[in-house]
């Protein structure tokens, strides 16, 4: 196109809409990952969750994704945040004596040239004050209904393209009253979670048709426990091994495991694989010093069998 034939008001408004069109292509996808601390496979699935169960039998999940050999929220939210387990990342509990962020930092340092606004809205004060650096919005709450509402705000005035809330309050139960289905409290909380699920997604969904985007969700543990216990017993199945679901809302608000280029699959979950998903759906090139693998596939290899 010779733009110069043109009128200078015209190609001023041609160079506009096209930076728009860029700007809302680089948009089209977005990310939301909720961390349930200390949410335990086998209490989950005897608590009522009918809205997450709902989400995660229309897309990919597994009970017993592999949160590490060091069970806490420290060294969890490191591994979730960072794509590499704690010998790499090095925080192992609150005091953070000798990690290596600068090597391997929080993933959102590496988009945040890309126009893609990040925020994380924190229950565990230690994920914003040690872990998270480079969120452009970064809120801690007090309780997990706050990181809710404060999510579904965001989400309702468009402020944020990839967003990390963190639920705590089921962690603190387990370490008091105990992990399990046989603590009335912890399940309660499971069922609390379910609920405050359904609010947010509900939000994404009218969003998605509104601005037609789509969105990928993730949802997962930090950790498991037994008793009111899980660091040093990382030999346990319940402790190192918890739910992680994952699926997508399409531009019409509907729930799906697969788009047309891509799908999910979760028969090796873990949580260094959450970044390099997140990174592979957002286009965005891969760190070679990454421990997970992306549970991100082409249709290509469908279509090739």
């Amino acid at each position: 196109m010779l733009l110069k034939n043109y009128p200078l008001y015209l190609i001023v408004a041609f160079i506009a809409f096209t930076s728009i069109a860029e700007v809302k292509a680089q948009h089209a996808k977005n990310v939301l990952i909720i961390g349930i601390d200390g949410l335990r496979g086998d209490a989950f699935m005897s608590a009522y969750t009918p809205n997450i169960e709902k989400f995660m039998n229309m897309g990919e999940y597994s009970y017993d994704a592999d949160m590490g050999t060091k069970n806490n929220c420290v060294a969890g939210w490191a591994s979730l945040a960072t794509g590499v387990w704690h010998k790499k990342h090095g925080a192992k509990d609150e005091e953070f004596k000798k990690t290596y962020f600068e090597e391997y930092p929080h993933f959102f340092s590496l988009i945040k040239d890309e126009n893609i606004r990040t925020a994380s809205i924190i229950n565990y004060e230690p994920i914003t004050s040690h872990i998270d650096c480079c969120s452009q919005i970064m809120l801690t709450s007090k309780n997990d209904n706050a990181v809710k509402e404060k999510a579904i705000e965001l989400i309702r005035m468009d402020k944020t393209d990839l967003m990390i809330l963190n639920y705590h309050e089921l962690d603190v139960c387990g370490q008091t009253e105990g992990f399990g289905s046989e603590s009335p409290s912890y399940v309660n909380l499971i069922q609390k979670a379910d609920s405050m699920f359904v609010d947010v997604l509900t939000a994404v969904q009218a969003h998605a048709k509104k601005r037609q985007e789509e969105w990928m969700i993730i949802i997962t543990s930090d950790h498991g426990g037994e008793g009111t216990a899980f660091d040093g017993l990382q030999k346990l199945q319940q402790v190192r091994y918890a739910p992680q679901i994952m699926a997508f809302v399409d531009v019409n608000g509907a729930i799906k495991v697969e788009m047309p280029d891509y799908y999910l699959n979760l028969n090796d979950a873990s949580l260094v694989n959450i970044v390099p998903t997140v990174l592979d759906y957002l286009n965005i090139s891969k760190p070679f010093y990454l421990d997970g693998q992306s549970n991100l596939k082409s249709m290509e290899f469908i279509d090739a069998d």
